[in-house]
Parts: structure tokens; C-alpha cells; sequence
């Protein structure tokens, strides 16, 4: 199980709000993690 941040802290998510946590599996994490970077590098820059 893994502490996730709901909203990224690199995407300006509160990184000690208890609000912005969930608890993943490990599958789930690497999942969403990897959809917010593939989201993050596909955005434009400016």
C-alpha cells in the first residue's frame, strides 16, 4: 500500500493536507502516477 498524494505536490497539491491523501495498491499507484506524468509532459509549455 502506498500514501498517495490526490493532487501532485509538483502540481501544487498540499503535500501534508489530509485531505489530498489516499491509500493505493501498488498497481493503482504506478497506474496513476504514470497517467499524471504522461498528462504532464503532453501539456504545453507557456
Amino acid at each position: 500500500m502506498y500514501a498517495d498524494h490526490i493532487r501532485e505536490v509538483r502540481d501544487d497539491g498540499a503535500p501534508l493536507d489530509l485531505a489530498n491523501g489516499q491509500c493505493l495498491c501498488a498497481v493503482h499507484h504506478g497506474a496513476k502516477t504514470a497517467d499524471q506524468r504522461r498528462k504532464r509532459l503532453s501539456a504545453p509549455i507557456g
